[in-house]
């Protein structure tokens, strides 16, 4: 599950800078992000990594894996919440994988 924290990085910076910038907006693409289309990021368990807004102030981060032996399904997915504030953005994790495999903030 490292994996997911690598792949994952330049979009949660991305979108994290896009806040600090305050160009996020509702329909951000990855282009305007200057990040490649979702299923190119990707490594041996992920699939894809999607970056998408509904507005100025949040992002969320989709992780998409492949299946991980019976641990993880395939399609699982980890998500990261971004809520943009004075201090910059704060993220929080979730997603359909067991809790205990999510990535720590």
């Amino acid at each position: 599950m490292s994996e997911v924290n690598n792949v994952a990085s330049p979009a949660l910076t991305a979108a994290g800078v896009a806040c600090s910038a305050q160009t996020l907006a509702s329909g951000i693409t990855h282009d305007q992000l200057g990040l490649p289309a979702n299923t190119e990021m990707k490594g041996n368990y992920v699939k894809s990594v999607t970056v998408t807004s509904t507005g100025p102030t949040n992002a969320l981060v989709t992780v998409v894996l492949k299946a991980i032996g019976s641990a993880v399904a395939d399609d699982a997915t980890v998500t990261w919440t971004g809520v943009c504030g004075a201090g910059g953005i704060e993220w929080t994790v979730a997603g359909s994988v067991n809790a205990k495999y999510l990535p720590k903030k």
